[in-house]
């Protein structure tokens, strides 16, 4: 049992069990009142506002509160009143009973108590931002773009030997002659762009699938026509103006962004070993066995 207390995540535990009865005290502080009564108290009214906006820290609600304007003040108040004496009636009419949106918030707010409890731990070290970062640098180097203008044939107008023939014979006459102007009049009208100018991979991608993607991305032919390429849509030509690589970033640059998701990672690792424990708890019944 001694050995039990020692460990961190029994800590993590009770510390989120402590706040949430201590934050529930302030909610259900009504109930001990006559049932007609709504006492209006700086801790309900901190409380009330501390889920409405999220604001987990007891003390920077507190501050927020202190300094709010009296009419806004007076607002909040009567936002508090009115949603108390709704939830009164809801409770009456056995509005919570089987309703699995309650069901959902709870979880939510159980969840949100834990997880913001994890989240008061201690700063990380530089040493493990950077030990991060190596684990996810493809995560914030800046993707590559592209800078191209393409004329497409629909398969569904002309078919698929059709739309690739006639793409065929365009690029024919156009490699015949370089100057030839190229007009909204050439090919069909795309269910996206036309131009596409510094478009990322990404967007590219979705317009056109992978392996066209590929096709723009990885050519070394600038200001030419080339194709035909095949997207699920028809056969295009493409001509490319430019391609900027992918560019690494580096950890000073994107540190702040490293702390953010590092920070959110590890509330979310907390969250799931703290729900891991708590299932423990309970005997998880199935039609055939029990499984503790």
């Amino acid at each position: 049992m001694k050995t039990l207390f020692r460990e961190p995540i029994v800590h993590f535990l009770l510390g989120g069990i402590l706040l949430y009865a201590v934050l529930s005290a302030l909610v259900n502080q009504n109930d001990a009142a006559e049932d007609g009564a709504i006492f209006v108290s700086k801790g309900a009214i901190t409380t009330y506002m501390q889920f409405q906006k999220e604001e987990f820290s007891a003390e920077d609600a507190a501050q927020t509160l202190a300094a709010m304007p009296a009419q806004e003040r007076a607002n909040l108040e009567l936002d508090y009143i009115r949603s108390e004496a709704l939830y009164r009636e809801a409770l009456a009419l056995g509005l919570d009973q089987n309703d699995e949106e309650i069901r959902e918030r709870l979880i939510e707010k159980i969840s949100f108590v834990i997880g913001s409890t994890a989240a008061t731990q201690s700063e990380p070290s530089t040493e493990a931002l950077k030990a991060y970062f190596k684990e996810n640098a493809a995560t914030y180097n800046t993707p590559a773009e592209a800078s191209f203008v393409h004329i497409f044939f629909n398969a569904k107008l002309h078919g698929m030997t059709g739309a690739y023939e006639k793409a065929e014979l365009l690029l024919t006459e156009l490699s015949k002659e370089a100057s030839a102007q190229v007009t909204a009049k050439h090919g069909d009208r795309f269910h996206f762009l036309r131009t596409y100018a510094n478009r990322r991979r990404n967007m590219v991608v979705d317009h056109f699938g992978t392996e066209m993607s590929e096709s723009i991305f990885s050519s070394g032919n600038h200001d030419v026509w080339i194709g035909p390429f095949w997207s699920r849509y028809g056969a295009h030509l493409v001509k490319i103006s430019s391609i900027t690589p992918e560019m690494p970033a580096t950890f000073e640059k994107v540190r702040g962004f490293i702390l953010t998701d590092y920070k959110k990672d590890r509330q979310a690792a907390a969250l799931q070993t703290a729900t891991d424990k708590l299932v423990e708890k309970y005997s998880v019944v199935r039609p055939t066995k029990v499984i503790k």
